[in-house]
């Protein structure tokens, strides 16, 4: 991969996460500013803003719970596999076993 793709990617997950981050800090403030608000009824608007704003926040919470297990299962995973390593997939080599070669 050529280093503009890669800086390319870099920023664009870095405006991912900025986007991820300033959705949850607007969503915040303004449950917290319209909470005591004085509803109209059935189809308030204010209610529904709430309503999506929290939907929005749960959807946050729900994929980063998610992320979280699915760390701790994979390092819970790489913590079993690991003492195997030495003995499947790395061979004994010289080099591995730093021996000097004298010809």
């Amino acid at each position: 991969m050529s280093r503009r793709k890669i800086k390319t990617k870099r920023v664009m997950a870095f405006i991912l996460c900025l986007c991820m981050v300033a959705t949850v800090m607007f969503c915040s403030q303004y449950l917290a500013l319209h909470t005591s608000h004085s509803c109209l009824g059935l189809n308030c608007p204010e209610c529904v803003r709430m309503y999506h704003a929290v939907n929005a926040l749960r959807q946050f919470a729900i994929a980063l719970l998610a992320l979280a297990a699915t760390l701790h299962l994979f390092t819970a995973w790489r913590r079993q596999i690991s003492p195997l390593y030495g003995y499947i997939s790395f061979a004994a080599s010289l080099v591995r076993l730093k021996v000097k070669l004298n010809h």
